[in-house]
């Protein structure tokens, strides 16, 4: 099964999410900031973390620079997220390292077909 981590401080968000990829058949990990999701990353080797941008103590960048930096983590896919649209442009031609990108509030639709783009169908 395929597993996916999801960073996000919004509760009510990060639950929308996991609650649609678990009704697709994906395994869903959450953790409100990216300090809380380096442990749960180096314990379950997620096939996608799915990141905000803006979190407390340790925000989606630097989390992805982490994941970026440790080579047992090289398939692991990134999507980072924002409320922030007017960084998203910016976003894709600087900080290359990410593999896909989307603003929030999302579409569910859109977050699933980035999901099977990304790491397949469950």
């Amino acid at each position: 099964m395929k597993k996916i981590l999801i960073v996000d401080d919004e509760a009510v968000l990060a639950e929308t999410a996991a609650l649609l990829l678990k009704h697709h058949g994906y395994q869903v990990l959450w953790a409100s900031d990216g300090s809380q999701a380096l442990k749960l990353i180096e314990d379950h080797k997620p096939d996608l973390v799915i990141a905000d941008l803006v979190m407390p103590n340790m925000d989606g960048l630097q989390l992805l620079e982490w994941v970026r930096d440790r080579r047992s983590l090289d398939g692991v896919k990134y999507l980072l997220m924002t409320v922030k649209e007017s960084v998203l442009e910016p976003l894709k031609r600087h900080h290359t390292e990410a593999d896909e990108y989307m603003s929030k509030p999302f579409d569910k639709g859109q977050l699933l077909e980035k999901v099977k783009k990304l790491i397949g169908e469950p």
